[in-house]
């Protein structure tokens, strides 16, 4: 599923970047691989440092996403790969991203289908228990919602806001599945969400902070939505 980043690391080779909730820097070796400059953080150092003593990963850090200690714009990009869900405060961690990083910061996360409008007609306790299943051990699984997070890209006054849709069927473990069967499963989801018959239930969400035309075509290509938002360059339109 790294292959989210593909798009962008074919088109900023040698950029920065600092992945988030990496304990064992997978993401930030996976950057590395590819052409990218990899800061790798977590809450512990344990394992990743393993990664940046060996080659694996350009550097690492101990960093709490919700108050990163790096100045603004420090990184190009920055990312977080399913551990958004982990937050006890997600905002503060988008807004902290999207500080940090003076290009993108990209979010990749189980996407909300629970809600399609809003509450009216609503089962309440259909409501209830629904909410009440999403949680893992270690507590509360937060799904991003692309409505969402494109009201916190206008309320930033950001130039544009990228989603592309994955799915990554549920299966038995490894050695009890076979690679076919999985490979069909995953094809009759991704043929459906194209349809529009099912929701994706993987999103990627770009969060863009510089107007690049470039880029949007390359996302594009890739099978990305770009979503061109209306800034105000004048705080006097906001009264």
């Amino acid at each position: 599923m790294l292959s989210c980043l593909d798009a962008i690391l074919k088109y900023d080779r040698g950029a920065r970047w600092l992945t988030l909730g990496d304990a064992w820097g997978r993401e930030a070796i996976y950057v590395h691989k590819h052409g990218g400059h990899a800061t790798a953080s977590s809450l512990q150092d344990t394992s990743i440092k393993k990664a940046a003593k060996w080659g694996y990963i350009d550097g690492y850090a101990i960093q709490n996403a919700e108050r990163l200690t790096y100045a603004d714009d420090a990184f190009h990009y920055t990312f977080i790969k399913e551990a958004f869900h982990h937050l006890t405060r997600p905002y503060a961690g988008v807004y902290e991203m999207i500080r940090v990083a003076s290009k993108a910061a990209i979010i990749f996360e189980p996407a909300d289908s629970l809600l399609k409008s809003n509450l009216a007609g609503v089962n309440a306790s259909l409501f209830h228990n629904a909410f009440m299943t999403e949680f893992e051990p270690c507590g509360f699984q937060y799904r991003v919602n692309a409505f969402e997070m494109v009201k916190t890209a206008m309320a930033l006054n950001l130039p544009a806001i990228a989603f592309r849709g994955w799915n990554d069927p549920y299966t038995e473990p490894l050695e009890s599945t076979v690679e076919s069967e999985y490979r069909e499963s995953l094809r009759e989801l991704n043929e459906m969400g194209e349809a529009g018959e099912r929701h994706y239930n993987l999103l990627s969400t770009v969060f863009i902070k510089k107007h690049d035309s470039a880029f949007y075509r390359k996302l594009r290509l890739e099978n990305y939505y770009v979503m061109e938002l209306k800034q105000f360059t004048d705080s006097s339109e906001c009264t």
